[in-house]
């Protein structure tokens, strides 16, 4: 069964609500399986909101208090569904209002496991792959990454990705995308031993696979954490 793009929280067959509810980014950039905000992700029905006006160029800014957070905020009220999560890992700056408005379980970013994981892992042998290190690592940000000390890897600016997801680019090639990432990963492994990799942004869950050829530590992204929550929400090989 296929998702439901709308606003509205229709119920699904059988009358049983959706376990779990996206709130996305506007953005028209493609989404393949893999991908937090594609329903080729997810092996039941789950909700998905688009967030009117919300986009990478507005949320991923050094400045953030800027970004009305109120259309999230009133999305996060509305909800019925038990896990509410979103599209983006920026949206860590404003996890704790958010989770606040929410009624049931709300995770705003995979950032949100990384004290725990801190805990388990020398902050040194952690790799954040993140859209864009320059903003994650800017003062306001930085500061609710719980003094983490490992390392931080952007997307390359030049990157196929990157430039698809910054200028919302409606065609996506992830073979392209996948050598690039990989190449560039490939590099920052080569100068450090790391044993995990926490994969801030959620577009880049498409690509686990291709990671996994390079690597073979311990991967942490989103659909890690909703599967945690809701066991067999998330297709097997999405994982």
């Amino acid at each position: 069964m296929a998702a439901r793009n709308r606003e509205a929280k229709p119920e699904l067959t059988g009358g049983a609500m959706a376990a779990l509810r996206i709130l996305r980014l506007d953005t028209a950039f493609p989404r393949p399986a893999g991908d937090v905000a594609s329903p080729l992700t997810y092996r039941l029905d789950v909700e998905i909101s688009v967030v009117p006006q919300a986009r990478a160029d507005n949320v991923v800014t050094k400045d953030p208090d800027n970004f009305d957070i109120s259309a999230f905020r009133q999305a996060v009220v509305r909800a019925e569904e038990p896990l509410v999560i979103t599209s983006c890992g920026f949206m860590i700056y404003w996890q704790d209002i958010l989770a606040e408005a929410a009624a049931g379980d709300f995770i705003g970013s995979s950032l949100t496991a990384l004290p725990a994981l801190c805990r388990r892992f020398d902050p040194r042998r952690i790799l954040v792959l993140t859209f864009d290190d320059e903003v994650l690592t800017s003062p306001l940000f930085s500061r609710h990454l719980d003094g983490f000390s490992g390392h931080v890897m952007g997307l390359d600016k030049t990157s196929h990705l990157y430039r698809v997801i910054a200028r919302n680019l409606t065609e996506l090639d992830t073979d392209r995308a996948s050598r690039e990432l990989c190449a560039q990963l490939t590099s920052v492994l080569r100068r450090h031993d790391i044993g995990l990799i926490l994969l801030e942004c959620t577009n880049l869950s498409v690509y686990k696979r291709d990671i996994r050829r390079i690597f073979d530590g311990e991967i942490v992204d989103m659909l890690g954490l909703v599967e945690a929550r809701q066991p067999g929400l998330v297709k097997r090989d999405c994982l």
